[in-house]
């Protein structure tokens, strides 16, 4: 059943992951990054000790580093708006995806309202078939948010996360992106997967900011994606041939298998 597993996980990487020169969160200078596995814990448990023939611990502890977010956007001379590709009205606003007249072969994401025009950013080249941009309103990290898809290359994904009402760009990743709420308290976390080894990095508020966490730091895996339809991570190191899932459970990865 396992290698069955694979197959399907590689069919999943090739089409969700992003691009291999993923740029990484831009962090908080203040705080500190560490994940660490419950044997590093002062009270950890003997049970979490891996069997020999395991390839993981039974439980890890996430530690989060934390995210600057909420960059105003800039205005832009609406004569900056050559050819419009995508157009789409949501709460008085018009968000666009569009060429620059100097240049037709690069799209833009932008943000119109009654008095300004505010760019985005590029949101990647004429999409290759089957792929498309996107625009659509999510709840995510305790805001209400417009994301904004494209292409930065060849199974490239670029995401953005913008506020209207600053307006401002509230995160950026450069990876394929779902929100769904890992711990069932009403608010959507950030799941973003990227590079064709597949690398996750989950996006959580906690408190009054957010935070991440690199998974495949957190359990010194080559591999780690996200798979929706059982709400588990699935894992495997460089040269193992099999997925390990794993569960959240309060911050922490769980064995579940």
């Amino acid at each position: 059943m396992k290698s069955i597993g694979l197959v399907i996980f590689l069919a999943i990487v090739l089409i969700a992951a992003g691009c291999g020169n993923h740029k990484q969160p831009e962090r908080d200078v203040s705080a500190g990054y560490a994940a660490e596995t419950v044997d590093s814990v002062e009270n950890s448990h003997q049970a979490n000790t891996p069997a020999p023939e395991d390839e993981f611990l039974s439980t890890y502890v996430l530690s989060f580093e934390n995210v600057r977010t909420g960059t105003l956007l800039p205005s832009i001379p609406y004569d900056q708006v050559g050819a419009i590709l995508v157009e789409k009205e949501i709460h008085a606003h018009r968000m666009l995806i569009y060429t620059r007249p100097d240049n037709t072969e690069l799209y833009y994401a932008g943000l119109q309202t009654d008095s300004d025009m505010y760019e985005i950013g590029a949101i990647g080249y004429p999409p290759a078939e089957g792929e498309r941009f996107g625009i659509q309103e999510v709840s995510v990290l305790g805001r209400e948010l417009v994301k904004v898809t494209g292409f930065c290359g060849a199974n490239c994904p670029k995401t953005y996360y913008v506020e209207l009402n600053q307006p401002a760009l509230f995160l950026t990743v450069d990876a394929h992106a779902v929100e769904t709420d890992l711990d069932n308290d009403g608010v959507n976390e950030l799941i973003a997967t990227h590079g064709t080894a597949a690398q996750t990095v989950v996006y959580q508020w906690q408190g009054e900011q957010v935070m991440f966490a690199d998974f495949n730091v957190a359990l010194q895996a080559e591999v780690v994606f996200y798979d929706r339809s059982q709400n588990l991570f699935q894992a495997s190191t460089r040269n193992g041939n099999e997925l390990y899932a794993f569960k959240w459970e309060e911050g922490r990865l769980v064995r579940a298998n």
